[in-house]
Protein backbone atom coordinates (compact mmCIF):
# COMPACT_ATOMS: atom_id res chain seq x y z
CA UNK A 1 0.00 0.00 0.00
CA UNK A 2 1.09 3.61 -0.44
CA UNK A 3 2.82 5.88 2.04
CA UNK A 4 -0.49 7.54 2.92
CA UNK A 5 -1.93 4.42 4.53
CA UNK A 6 -1.20 5.68 8.06
CA UNK A 7 -4.08 8.16 7.74
CA UNK A 8 -7.75 8.25 8.62
CA UNK A 9 -9.94 9.11 5.65
CA UNK A 10 -13.42 10.62 5.77
CA UNK A 11 -16.06 10.78 3.04
CA UNK A 12 -19.81 11.22 3.48
CA UNK A 13 -20.61 9.39 6.75
CA UNK A 14 -17.77 6.89 6.27
CA UNK A 15 -14.36 6.80 7.93
CA UNK A 16 -11.46 4.60 6.85
CA UNK A 17 -9.08 3.77 9.68
CA UNK A 18 -6.09 2.66 7.60
CA UNK A 19 -3.80 1.68 10.50
CA UNK A 20 -6.53 -0.53 12.03
CA UNK A 21 -7.75 -1.64 8.59
CA UNK A 22 -11.42 -1.00 9.28
CA UNK A 23 -14.20 0.91 7.51
CA UNK A 24 -16.67 2.71 9.77
CA UNK A 25 -20.09 4.15 8.99
CA UNK A 26 -21.40 6.53 11.59
CA UNK A 27 -18.86 4.99 13.96
CA UNK A 28 -19.95 1.39 13.37
CA UNK A 29 -17.75 -1.16 11.53
CA UNK A 30 -18.72 -2.17 7.99
CA UNK A 31 -17.87 -5.74 7.00
CA UNK A 32 -15.26 -5.91 4.25
CA UNK A 33 -12.89 -8.63 3.11
CA UNK A 34 -9.17 -7.76 3.34
CA UNK A 35 -8.78 -7.39 -0.43
CA UNK A 36 -11.94 -5.28 -0.73
CA UNK A 37 -10.55 -2.99 2.00
CA UNK A 38 -7.22 -2.72 0.16
CA UNK A 39 -9.09 -1.90 -3.05
CA UNK A 40 -11.02 0.89 -1.32
CA UNK A 41 -7.82 2.31 0.16
CA UNK A 42 -6.11 2.44 -3.24
CA UNK A 43 -9.13 4.20 -4.80
CA UNK A 44 -9.47 6.70 -1.94
CA UNK A 45 -5.77 7.57 -1.97
CA UNK A 46 -6.09 8.24 -5.70
CA UNK A 47 -9.36 10.17 -5.38
CA UNK A 48 -10.32 12.10 -8.47
CA UNK A 49 -8.07 10.25 -10.89
CA UNK A 50 -8.58 7.05 -12.88
CA UNK A 51 -6.92 4.12 -11.16
CA UNK A 52 -6.05 1.76 -13.99
CA UNK A 53 -6.81 -1.94 -13.67
CA UNK A 54 -3.13 -2.77 -14.08
CA UNK A 55 -2.28 -0.44 -11.20
CA UNK A 56 -4.83 -2.19 -9.01
CA UNK A 57 -3.36 -5.58 -9.93
CA UNK A 58 0.18 -4.47 -9.08
CA UNK A 59 -0.81 -2.94 -5.75
CA UNK A 60 -3.25 -5.62 -4.62
CA UNK A 61 -1.47 -8.71 -5.95
CA UNK A 62 2.23 -7.84 -6.38
CA UNK A 63 4.29 -10.44 -8.27
CA UNK A 64 1.13 -12.43 -8.84
CA UNK A 65 -0.95 -13.27 -11.91
CA UNK A 66 -4.70 -12.70 -11.39
CA UNK A 67 -7.73 -12.30 -13.61
CA UNK A 68 -9.60 -8.99 -13.92
CA UNK A 69 -12.65 -10.78 -12.53
CA UNK A 70 -11.08 -10.51 -9.06
CA UNK A 71 -10.95 -6.71 -9.34
CA UNK A 72 -14.56 -6.59 -10.54
CA UNK A 73 -15.61 -8.77 -7.61
CA UNK A 74 -13.90 -6.46 -5.09
CA UNK A 75 -15.55 -3.40 -6.67
CA UNK A 76 -18.91 -5.16 -6.50
CA UNK A 77 -18.42 -5.90 -2.80
CA UNK A 78 -17.39 -2.30 -2.12
CA UNK A 79 -20.46 -0.91 -3.84
CA UNK A 80 -22.63 -3.25 -1.81
CA UNK A 81 -20.95 -2.14 1.44
CA UNK A 82 -21.17 1.56 0.54
CA UNK A 83 -24.72 1.37 -0.78
CA UNK A 84 -23.46 2.59 -4.16
CA UNK A 85 -25.10 2.10 -7.56
CA UNK A 86 -22.92 1.17 -10.53
CA UNK A 87 -25.22 2.96 -12.95
CA UNK A 88 -25.62 6.12 -10.88
CA UNK A 89 -22.51 6.07 -8.68
CA UNK A 90 -21.88 8.37 -5.73
CA UNK A 91 -18.52 6.92 -4.78
CA UNK A 92 -16.98 4.57 -7.36
CA UNK A 93 -17.19 5.35 -11.06
CA UNK A 94 -16.37 2.74 -13.69
CA UNK A 95 -14.26 4.06 -16.56
CA UNK A 96 -14.90 1.66 -19.42
CA UNK A 97 -11.96 -0.56 -20.42
CA UNK A 98 -9.59 1.39 -18.15
CA UNK A 99 -10.34 1.24 -14.46
CA UNK A 100 -12.16 3.06 -11.66
CA UNK A 101 -12.31 6.54 -10.10
CA UNK A 102 -13.32 7.50 -6.56
CA UNK A 103 -15.72 10.45 -6.89
CA UNK A 104 -16.62 11.62 -3.38
CA UNK A 105 -14.85 14.43 -1.49
CA UNK A 106 -12.31 12.90 0.90
CA UNK A 107 -10.45 14.35 3.88
CA UNK A 108 -7.35 12.79 5.41
CA UNK A 109 -6.25 13.03 9.03
CA UNK A 110 -2.68 12.12 9.86
CA UNK A 111 -1.95 9.52 12.52
CA UNK A 112 -0.50 12.34 14.63
CA UNK A 113 -3.95 13.96 14.81
CA UNK A 114 -3.21 16.85 12.42
CA UNK A 115 -6.13 18.74 10.93
CA UNK A 116 -7.79 17.10 7.94
CA UNK A 117 -6.70 17.99 4.44
CA UNK A 118 -8.28 17.17 1.12
CA UNK A 119 -6.77 13.98 -0.24
CA UNK A 120 -6.37 15.43 -3.72
CA UNK A 121 -3.78 17.81 -2.20
CA UNK A 122 -1.95 14.88 -0.66
CA UNK A 123 -2.15 12.99 -3.92
CA UNK A 124 -0.53 15.99 -5.64
CA UNK A 125 2.37 15.81 -3.20
CA UNK A 126 2.57 12.01 -3.35
CA UNK A 127 1.76 10.41 -6.67
CA UNK A 128 0.18 7.43 -4.92
CA UNK A 129 2.42 5.01 -6.81
CA UNK A 130 4.19 2.36 -4.79
CA UNK A 131 7.97 2.93 -4.82
CA UNK A 132 9.84 0.03 -6.35
CA UNK A 133 11.98 -0.26 -3.24
CA UNK A 134 8.99 -0.18 -0.91
CA UNK A 135 9.52 -2.65 1.93
CA UNK A 136 6.11 -2.64 3.60
CA UNK A 137 5.90 -6.00 5.41
CA UNK A 138 2.86 -7.96 4.26
CA UNK A 139 0.35 -9.11 6.83
CA UNK A 140 -0.25 -12.83 7.40
CA UNK A 141 -3.58 -12.51 5.57
CA UNK A 142 -1.92 -10.83 2.60
CA UNK A 143 0.84 -13.44 2.45
CA UNK A 144 -1.73 -16.21 2.42
CA UNK A 145 -3.74 -14.68 -0.41
CA UNK A 146 -0.64 -13.73 -2.41
CA UNK A 147 0.30 -17.40 -2.39
CA UNK A 148 -3.04 -18.79 -3.49
CA UNK A 149 -4.83 -16.18 -5.56
CA UNK A 150 -2.61 -16.89 -8.58
CA UNK A 151 -4.97 -19.77 -9.32
CA UNK A 152 -7.48 -17.21 -10.58
CA UNK A 153 -7.37 -17.05 -14.37
CA UNK A 154 -9.52 -17.93 -17.38
CA UNK A 155 -12.92 -16.65 -18.48
CA UNK A 156 -15.50 -18.14 -20.79
CA UNK A 157 -18.32 -16.13 -22.33
CA UNK A 158 -21.91 -17.23 -21.89
CA UNK A 159 -21.14 -20.62 -20.40
CA UNK A 160 -19.02 -22.20 -17.74
CA UNK A 161 -15.62 -23.36 -18.95
CA UNK A 162 -12.29 -24.19 -17.41
CA UNK A 163 -8.69 -23.09 -17.80
CA UNK A 164 -5.60 -24.64 -16.28
CA UNK A 165 -2.68 -23.17 -14.35
CA UNK A 166 0.53 -24.64 -13.05
CA UNK A 167 2.45 -22.86 -10.31
CA UNK A 168 5.75 -23.29 -8.54
CA UNK A 169 6.68 -22.06 -5.07
CA UNK A 170 10.17 -20.62 -4.72
CA UNK A 171 12.03 -18.70 -2.05
CA UNK A 172 14.76 -16.12 -2.51
CA UNK A 173 16.12 -16.83 0.94
CA UNK A 174 18.08 -19.94 1.82
CA UNK A 175 16.34 -23.18 2.60
CA UNK A 176 13.34 -24.81 0.99
CA UNK A 177 9.79 -23.55 0.88
CA UNK A 178 6.49 -25.30 0.36
CA UNK A 179 2.85 -24.45 0.04
CA UNK A 180 2.22 -25.53 3.61
CA UNK A 181 4.67 -23.04 5.12
CA UNK A 182 3.70 -20.37 2.62
CA UNK A 183 0.13 -20.38 3.90
CA UNK A 184 1.02 -19.89 7.55
CA UNK A 185 1.54 -16.67 9.46
CA UNK A 186 5.25 -17.35 9.77
CA UNK A 187 5.88 -17.65 6.05
CA UNK A 188 8.74 -15.65 4.61
CA UNK A 189 7.75 -12.45 2.86
CA UNK A 190 10.12 -13.41 0.04
CA UNK A 191 8.03 -16.42 -0.98
CA UNK A 192 6.82 -16.00 -4.58
CA UNK A 193 5.03 -18.08 -7.15
CA UNK A 194 5.96 -18.73 -10.73
CA UNK A 195 2.63 -19.17 -12.49
CA UNK A 196 2.12 -20.55 -15.98
CA UNK A 197 -1.20 -20.68 -17.79
CA UNK A 198 -1.57 -24.00 -19.57
CA UNK A 199 -4.95 -23.64 -21.30
CA UNK A 200 -7.64 -21.03 -21.74
CA UNK A 201 -9.97 -22.82 -24.13
CA UNK A 202 -12.74 -23.82 -21.76
CA UNK A 203 -12.10 -27.45 -22.74
CA UNK A 204 -10.14 -28.61 -19.70
CA UNK A 205 -11.70 -29.42 -16.36
CA UNK A 206 -9.86 -32.41 -14.92
CA UNK A 207 -6.14 -32.10 -14.28
CA UNK A 208 -3.37 -33.86 -12.34
CA UNK A 209 0.34 -33.28 -11.72
CA UNK A 210 2.79 -36.14 -11.22
CA UNK A 211 4.23 -36.51 -7.70
CA UNK A 212 7.69 -35.46 -8.94
CA UNK A 213 6.32 -32.43 -10.81
CA UNK A 214 7.58 -33.52 -14.22
CA UNK A 215 4.23 -34.09 -15.95
CA UNK A 216 0.76 -32.61 -16.07
CA UNK A 217 -2.15 -34.65 -17.41
CA UNK A 218 -5.30 -32.84 -18.48
CA UNK A 219 -8.46 -33.52 -20.42
CA UNK A 220 -9.39 -31.75 -23.62
CA UNK A 221 -13.01 -31.91 -24.73
CA UNK A 222 -13.93 -31.63 -28.40
CA UNK A 223 -17.42 -32.35 -29.74
CA UNK A 224 -18.48 -33.85 -26.40
CA UNK A 225 -15.63 -36.35 -26.44
CA UNK A 226 -12.74 -36.06 -24.00
CA UNK A 227 -9.10 -36.87 -24.75
CA UNK A 228 -6.30 -36.98 -22.21
CA UNK A 229 -3.15 -35.02 -22.98
CA UNK A 230 0.21 -35.19 -21.27
CA UNK A 231 2.54 -32.21 -20.93
CA UNK A 232 6.19 -32.56 -20.00
CA UNK A 233 6.81 -29.33 -18.12
CA UNK A 234 10.58 -29.07 -18.59
CA UNK A 235 10.43 -29.58 -22.36
CA UNK A 236 7.04 -27.87 -22.75
CA UNK A 237 5.85 -30.65 -25.04
CA UNK A 238 2.32 -32.06 -25.33
CA UNK A 239 1.24 -35.49 -26.52
CA UNK A 240 -2.17 -37.10 -26.70
CA UNK A 241 -2.12 -40.02 -24.27
CA UNK A 242 -5.74 -41.21 -24.62
CA UNK A 243 -7.71 -40.40 -27.80
CA UNK A 244 -11.17 -38.79 -27.62
CA UNK A 245 -13.82 -41.14 -26.26
CA UNK A 246 -16.58 -40.53 -23.73
CA UNK A 247 -16.51 -38.31 -20.66
CA UNK A 248 -13.57 -38.19 -18.26
CA UNK A 249 -14.44 -38.06 -14.54
CA UNK A 250 -11.09 -38.02 -12.76
CA UNK A 251 -7.29 -38.17 -13.21
CA UNK A 252 -4.43 -39.16 -10.91
CA UNK A 253 -0.81 -40.31 -11.27
CA UNK A 254 0.51 -43.26 -9.34
CA UNK A 255 3.23 -42.61 -6.76
CA UNK A 256 6.11 -43.57 -9.07
CA UNK A 257 4.73 -41.23 -11.75
CA UNK A 258 4.94 -43.81 -14.55
CA UNK A 259 1.21 -44.60 -14.79
CA UNK A 260 -1.87 -42.42 -15.08
CA UNK A 261 -5.19 -43.60 -13.63
CA UNK A 262 -8.45 -42.17 -14.96
CA UNK A 263 -12.21 -42.73 -14.81
CA UNK A 264 -14.25 -42.65 -18.01
CA UNK A 265 -17.29 -44.14 -19.72
CA UNK A 266 -20.97 -44.76 -19.05
CA UNK A 267 -21.18 -46.65 -16.78
CA UNK A 268 -17.89 -45.29 -15.50
CA UNK A 269 -14.85 -47.50 -14.89
CA UNK A 270 -11.32 -46.94 -13.60
CA UNK A 271 -8.45 -47.43 -16.06
CA UNK A 272 -4.65 -47.30 -15.96
CA UNK A 273 -2.27 -46.37 -18.79
CA UNK A 274 1.51 -46.22 -19.00
CA UNK A 275 3.02 -42.82 -19.78
CA UNK A 276 5.08 -44.41 -22.56
CA UNK A 277 1.87 -45.37 -24.33
CA UNK A 278 -0.08 -48.51 -25.07
CA UNK A 279 -3.74 -49.39 -24.50
CA UNK A 280 -5.45 -48.58 -21.19
CA UNK A 281 -6.11 -51.40 -18.74
CA UNK A 282 -9.41 -51.58 -16.86
CA UNK A 283 -8.88 -51.71 -13.11
CA UNK A 284 -12.39 -51.60 -11.61
CA UNK A 285 -16.01 -51.17 -12.74
CA UNK A 286 -18.59 -48.81 -11.29
CA UNK A 287 -16.13 -46.22 -10.00
CA UNK A 288 -17.36 -42.69 -9.38
CA UNK A 289 -15.19 -39.81 -10.57
CA UNK A 290 -13.08 -39.19 -7.48
CA UNK A 291 -10.53 -41.77 -6.37
CA UNK A 292 -7.21 -41.78 -4.54
CA UNK A 293 -3.95 -43.74 -4.74
CA UNK A 294 -2.11 -44.34 -1.48
CA UNK A 295 1.27 -42.70 -0.86
CA UNK A 296 2.96 -46.12 -1.11
CA UNK A 297 1.21 -46.73 -4.44
CA UNK A 298 -0.17 -50.14 -3.54
CA UNK A 299 -3.81 -49.26 -2.70
CA UNK A 300 -6.68 -47.41 -4.37
CA UNK A 301 -9.69 -45.90 -2.60
CA UNK A 302 -12.84 -45.12 -4.58
CA UNK A 303 -16.59 -44.59 -4.36
CA UNK A 304 -19.15 -46.91 -5.97
CA UNK A 305 -22.85 -46.19 -6.37
CA UNK A 306 -25.46 -48.94 -6.64
CA UNK A 307 -29.12 -49.72 -6.02
CA UNK A 308 -29.83 -52.10 -3.13
CA UNK A 309 -32.59 -54.71 -2.84
CA UNK A 310 -34.99 -52.10 -1.44
CA UNK A 311 -34.53 -49.91 -4.51
CA UNK A 312 -32.51 -47.32 -2.60
CA UNK A 313 -29.44 -45.63 -4.02
CA UNK A 314 -26.41 -46.69 -2.01
CA UNK A 315 -22.90 -45.26 -1.80
CA UNK A 316 -19.92 -47.33 -0.72
CA UNK A 317 -16.28 -46.52 0.04
CA UNK A 318 -14.02 -49.31 -1.18
CA UNK A 319 -10.32 -50.07 -1.33
CA UNK A 320 -8.45 -52.36 -3.71
CA UNK A 321 -4.93 -53.23 -4.75
CA UNK A 322 -3.34 -51.01 -7.39
CA UNK A 323 -4.27 -53.62 -10.03
CA UNK A 324 -7.91 -53.70 -8.89
CA UNK A 325 -7.72 -57.01 -7.00
CA UNK A 326 -8.94 -57.67 -3.43
CA UNK A 327 -11.77 -55.16 -3.18
CA UNK A 328 -12.86 -54.32 0.38
CA UNK A 329 -16.07 -52.51 1.34
CA UNK A 330 -15.27 -50.09 4.19
CA UNK A 331 -18.34 -47.87 4.58
CA UNK A 332 -21.87 -47.65 3.15
CA UNK A 333 -24.41 -44.85 3.04
CA UNK A 334 -27.98 -44.56 1.73
CA UNK A 335 -29.19 -41.65 -0.42
CA UNK A 336 -29.64 -38.72 0.19
CA UNK A 337 -26.42 -39.03 2.20
CA UNK A 338 -23.45 -39.64 -0.05
CA UNK A 339 -19.70 -40.12 -0.13
CA UNK A 340 -17.23 -38.27 -2.34
CA UNK A 341 -13.59 -37.15 -2.85
CA UNK A 342 -11.77 -39.98 -1.01
CA UNK A 343 -8.15 -39.19 -0.11
CA UNK A 344 -5.66 -41.53 1.57
CA UNK A 345 -3.86 -40.13 4.59
CA UNK A 346 -0.08 -39.94 4.06
CA UNK A 347 0.53 -42.89 6.42
CA UNK A 348 -2.02 -45.06 4.58
CA UNK A 349 -3.96 -45.86 7.74
CA UNK A 350 -7.17 -43.99 6.87
CA UNK A 351 -9.13 -42.30 4.11
CA UNK A 352 -10.55 -38.78 4.35
CA UNK A 353 -13.92 -38.34 2.59
CA UNK A 354 -16.65 -35.82 2.03
CA UNK A 355 -19.81 -37.16 3.64
CA UNK A 356 -23.28 -35.66 3.67
CA UNK A 357 -26.31 -34.41 1.81
CA UNK A 358 -26.88 -31.56 -0.64
CA UNK A 359 -30.47 -32.40 -1.55
CA UNK A 360 -32.52 -29.24 -2.12
CA UNK A 361 -29.43 -27.04 -1.78
CA UNK A 362 -28.81 -28.01 1.83
CA UNK A 363 -25.47 -27.27 3.47
CA UNK A 364 -24.79 -30.61 5.14
CA UNK A 365 -21.51 -31.98 3.77
CA UNK A 366 -18.73 -32.58 6.27
CA UNK A 367 -15.35 -34.29 6.35
CA UNK A 368 -14.88 -37.71 7.90
CA UNK A 369 -11.92 -40.04 8.36
CA UNK A 370 -12.46 -43.75 7.75
CA UNK A 371 -10.05 -46.33 9.16
CA UNK A 372 -8.59 -48.55 6.45
CA UNK A 373 -8.34 -51.38 8.98
CA UNK A 374 -11.93 -51.67 10.21
CA UNK A 375 -14.04 -49.00 8.44
CA UNK A 376 -14.69 -47.01 11.62
CA UNK A 377 -15.41 -43.35 10.85
CA UNK A 378 -14.91 -40.19 12.84
CA UNK A 379 -15.89 -36.60 12.13
CA UNK A 380 -13.00 -34.23 11.44
CA UNK A 381 -14.64 -30.78 11.46
CA UNK A 382 -17.87 -29.18 12.60
CA UNK A 383 -17.95 -26.92 9.55
CA UNK A 384 -20.51 -27.82 6.90
CA UNK A 385 -20.25 -27.34 3.14
CA UNK A 386 -22.60 -27.48 0.19
CA UNK A 387 -19.95 -29.30 -1.84
CA UNK A 388 -16.33 -30.42 -1.57
CA UNK A 389 -14.98 -30.89 -5.09
CA UNK A 390 -11.35 -31.96 -4.53
CA UNK A 391 -8.75 -32.30 -1.80
CA UNK A 392 -4.95 -32.60 -1.75
CA UNK A 393 -2.36 -32.98 1.00
CA UNK A 394 0.07 -30.20 1.78
CA UNK A 395 3.69 -31.05 2.50
CA UNK A 396 4.46 -33.48 5.33
CA UNK A 397 0.74 -34.13 5.88
CA UNK A 398 0.41 -30.92 7.89
CA UNK A 399 -2.84 -29.89 6.24
CA UNK A 400 -5.33 -30.32 3.44
CA UNK A 401 -6.05 -27.99 0.53
CA UNK A 402 -9.75 -28.09 -0.37
CA UNK A 403 -11.72 -26.87 -3.35
CA UNK A 404 -15.18 -26.36 -1.84
CA UNK A 405 -18.15 -24.09 -1.39
CA UNK A 406 -20.17 -23.38 1.74
CA UNK A 407 -23.47 -22.54 0.02
CA UNK A 408 -25.26 -23.32 -3.24
CA UNK A 409 -25.06 -19.75 -4.57
CA UNK A 410 -21.32 -19.37 -4.01
CA UNK A 411 -18.29 -20.23 -6.14
CA UNK A 412 -15.87 -22.97 -5.15
CA UNK A 413 -13.01 -21.42 -3.19
CA UNK A 414 -9.76 -22.76 -1.77
CA UNK A 415 -9.61 -23.66 1.91
CA UNK A 416 -6.81 -24.88 4.16
CA UNK A 417 -7.59 -27.43 6.85
CA UNK A 418 -4.82 -27.88 9.41
CA UNK A 419 -4.20 -31.53 10.26
CA UNK A 420 -4.60 -32.87 12.86
CA UNK A 421 -5.53 -29.53 14.48
CA UNK A 422 -8.57 -29.17 12.13
CA UNK A 423 -8.54 -25.36 11.98
CA UNK A 424 -10.31 -24.36 8.74
CA UNK A 425 -9.20 -21.21 6.89
CA UNK A 426 -10.64 -19.75 3.68
CA UNK A 427 -7.78 -18.82 1.37
CA UNK A 428 -9.44 -17.25 -1.68
CA UNK A 429 -12.53 -15.26 -2.62
CA UNK A 430 -13.90 -13.83 -5.83
CA UNK A 431 -15.71 -14.64 -9.03
CA UNK A 432 -13.36 -17.46 -10.03
CA UNK A 433 -14.56 -20.94 -9.09
CA UNK A 434 -11.87 -23.51 -8.36
CA UNK A 435 -12.59 -26.96 -9.72
CA UNK A 436 -10.00 -29.73 -9.93
CA UNK A 437 -6.61 -29.39 -8.20
CA UNK A 438 -3.50 -31.48 -7.66
CA UNK A 439 -0.20 -31.04 -5.79
CA UNK A 440 3.20 -32.69 -6.03
CA UNK A 441 4.29 -34.86 -3.12
CA UNK A 442 6.35 -31.99 -1.65
CA UNK A 443 3.69 -29.34 -2.46
CA UNK A 444 6.32 -27.32 -4.33
CA UNK A 445 4.21 -27.38 -7.50
CA UNK A 446 0.53 -27.62 -8.19
CA UNK A 447 -2.08 -27.41 -10.91
CA UNK A 448 -5.68 -26.29 -10.80
CA UNK A 449 -8.61 -25.70 -13.12
CA UNK A 450 -10.76 -22.63 -12.74
CA UNK A 451 -14.09 -21.62 -14.20
CA UNK A 452 -16.13 -18.46 -14.34
CA UNK A 453 -19.42 -17.44 -15.88
CA UNK A 454 -19.97 -14.32 -17.96
CA UNK A 455 -23.61 -13.92 -18.90
CA UNK A 456 -25.32 -11.14 -20.86
CA UNK A 457 -28.81 -10.40 -22.14
CA UNK A 458 -29.15 -10.04 -25.93
CA UNK A 459 -32.25 -8.67 -27.70
CA UNK A 460 -33.22 -8.66 -31.36
CA UNK A 461 -35.90 -9.50 -33.91
CA UNK A 462 -36.76 -13.18 -34.30
CA UNK A 463 -36.66 -12.71 -38.07
CA UNK A 464 -32.96 -11.88 -37.92
CA UNK A 465 -31.34 -13.80 -35.04
CA UNK A 466 -27.84 -12.93 -36.30
CA UNK A 467 -28.49 -9.26 -35.55
CA UNK A 468 -28.95 -9.58 -31.79
CA UNK A 469 -27.63 -6.70 -29.67
CA UNK A 470 -26.00 -7.15 -26.29
CA UNK A 471 -28.02 -5.03 -23.85
CA UNK A 472 -26.73 -5.60 -20.32
CA UNK A 473 -25.15 -8.03 -17.89
CA UNK A 474 -27.69 -10.60 -16.65
CA UNK A 475 -27.81 -14.08 -15.19
CA UNK A 476 -30.41 -16.81 -15.06
CA UNK A 477 -33.75 -16.43 -16.82
CA UNK A 478 -35.82 -13.40 -17.84
CA UNK A 479 -39.37 -12.58 -18.87
CA UNK A 480 -41.33 -9.89 -20.70
CA UNK A 481 -43.68 -7.56 -18.85
CA UNK A 482 -47.03 -6.75 -20.54
CA UNK A 483 -45.80 -3.24 -21.42
CA UNK A 484 -42.81 -4.62 -23.36
CA UNK A 485 -40.17 -4.13 -20.68
CA UNK A 486 -37.76 -6.89 -19.67
CA UNK A 487 -37.45 -8.35 -16.17
CA UNK A 488 -34.16 -10.10 -15.55
CA UNK A 489 -31.74 -11.20 -12.83
CA UNK A 490 -28.49 -9.28 -12.33
CA UNK A 491 -25.64 -8.94 -9.82
CA UNK A 492 -25.09 -5.24 -10.55
CA UNK A 493 -26.18 -4.22 -7.03
CA UNK A 494 -23.82 -6.67 -5.32
CA UNK A 495 -26.66 -9.13 -4.72
CA UNK A 496 -28.41 -11.25 -7.31
CA UNK A 497 -31.61 -9.18 -7.60
CA UNK A 498 -34.42 -8.77 -10.10
CA UNK A 499 -34.20 -5.74 -12.40
CA UNK A 500 -36.52 -4.19 -15.00
CA UNK A 501 -35.61 -2.14 -18.08
CA UNK A 502 -36.79 -1.03 -21.50
CA UNK A 503 -36.02 -3.44 -24.32
CA UNK A 504 -33.21 -1.15 -25.54
CA UNK A 505 -31.50 -1.28 -22.13
CA UNK A 506 -32.59 2.13 -20.90
CA UNK A 507 -34.31 2.95 -17.60
CA UNK A 508 -32.79 0.07 -15.65
CA UNK A 509 -34.17 -0.23 -12.11
CA UNK A 510 -33.55 -2.66 -9.26
CA UNK A 511 -36.84 -4.27 -8.18
CA UNK A 512 -35.41 -5.50 -4.85
CA UNK A 513 -36.95 -2.65 -2.84
CA UNK A 514 -37.47 -4.94 0.14
CA UNK A 515 -35.01 -7.23 1.84
CA UNK A 516 -35.64 -10.94 1.38
CA UNK A 517 -35.95 -13.01 4.56
CA UNK A 518 -32.60 -14.47 5.55
CA UNK A 519 -33.72 -18.00 4.73
CA UNK A 520 -34.03 -16.98 1.07
CA UNK A 521 -30.68 -16.63 -0.67
CA UNK A 522 -30.31 -13.90 -3.33
CA UNK A 523 -28.82 -16.62 -5.50
CA UNK A 524 -32.33 -17.95 -6.06
CA UNK A 525 -33.60 -14.69 -7.67
CA UNK A 526 -32.90 -16.05 -11.14
CA UNK A 527 -36.23 -17.20 -12.56
CA UNK A 528 -38.62 -14.24 -12.91
CA UNK A 529 -42.12 -14.63 -14.32
CA UNK A 530 -44.96 -12.16 -14.79
CA UNK A 531 -48.44 -13.12 -13.63
CA UNK A 532 -50.64 -12.77 -16.70
CA UNK A 533 -47.66 -12.14 -18.97
CA UNK A 534 -48.03 -12.39 -22.72
CA UNK A 535 -45.07 -14.77 -22.76
CA UNK A 536 -41.40 -14.41 -23.48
Amino acid sequence: MSSLSNHLYRFADFTIDAPQRVLLRAGKPVALTPKAFDTLLVLVEGVGRIVEKEELKKKLWPDTFVAEANIAFNIQQLRKALGDDARNPRYIETVARRGYRFMADVEAIGSDGREPRAVHQLSHEHSGAVPENSAQPPTAEKRRLDILLPFAVGTVLLLVGAGLLVWKVSKRSSGTGDLRSATTATASSTTRLKVEQLTATGQSYHVAISPDGRYVAYERVLENKAAIWLRQLAANTNVELVPPTGRIYGLSFNTAGDYLYFVRGDPPALYRISLVGGPPTKIADGVEGSFSISRHGDQIAFIRQSVNAAGQRQYALLTANADGQNERDLLNGIHPFGLDTPLWTPDGRAIVCAYGNTTGGSQDVSLIEVSAADGQKRDLVTDKFFRITKMAWLANGAGLLLSARKNLGENNQLWRLAYPGMQLTQLTEGLISYADLSLTSDAQKGVASQETLTSDLWVGATANPRALNKITQASGNFCWAPDGRLIYSSTASGNRDLWIMQRDGSDQRDLAVKKLPEKFSPAFCTGPSWSGSRGS
